[in-house]
């Protein structure tokens, strides 16, 4: 029982990338994983984008093949959609970022950020970085009385950024970082 709690908080670690100190400044710092390798192995995800069996039948293999090199794989499941897919594909990736997505260049440029927001967004995410290790720190030490209980405590901390982060903008960037997101369903 020991043997397997250690094994799936090592995996947790691993999935919430706690074992690297280097993290991009423009990805999601408790996000899962930042490749469409993940993602796209999700049930929710592969109804929204209706792949045929075909498809993730060389998904399956891809990821199979491209364990240790996600780029790759991504480049090749990406030639494997449809135009449709992959842009939807997009999409869902952004959604995930959760108020991270306000960092891709793409979607601040859409939101015509000032270079006062972009600036209080780095504070934003040097603060969440301290959050982050507070949280793997937390985690180390801390008894969950279940999977869920865990997940909720990941998911408060991730909230949290996202809030904050999501707090820069203003009404009018807030409707159209809505309104931009609206024709693609949430994850399930």
């Amino acid at each position: 029982m020991f043997r397997s709690l250690i094994f799936f908080l090592a995996a947790l670690f691993a999935a919430l990338g706690c074992t690297s100190t280097a993290k991009s400044e423009t990805r999601n710092p408790f996000r899962d994983s930042p490749s469409w390798l993940h993602l796209i192995q999700e049930p929710g995800a592969q109804k929204q984008l209706e792949l045929t069996d075909e498809q993730k039948d060389e998904i399956q293999r891809i990821i199979g093949a491209s364990a240790e090199e996600a780029d790759a794989g991504q480049k090749q499941i990406e030639k494997l959609l449809t135009v449709p897919q992959r842009r939807l594909m997009r999409k869902l990736d952004l959604q995930q970022e959760g108020g991270y997505a306000l960092l891709n260049e793409r979607i601040a440029a859409y939101l015509v950020l000032t270079e006062d927001q972009k600036s209080k967004l780095k504070g934003i995410v040097a603060a969440n970085e301290l959050q982050h290790t507070e949280m793997r720190n937390t985690m180390m030490v801390a008894r969950f009385a279940s999977a869920e209980a865990m997940a909720k405590f990941i998911a408060d901390y991730r909230d949290k950024a996202d809030a904050a982060l999501l707090e820069v903008l203003t009404d009018d960037q807030s409707k159209k970082l809505k309104a931009l997101f609206a024709d693609s369903p949430k994850q399930e």
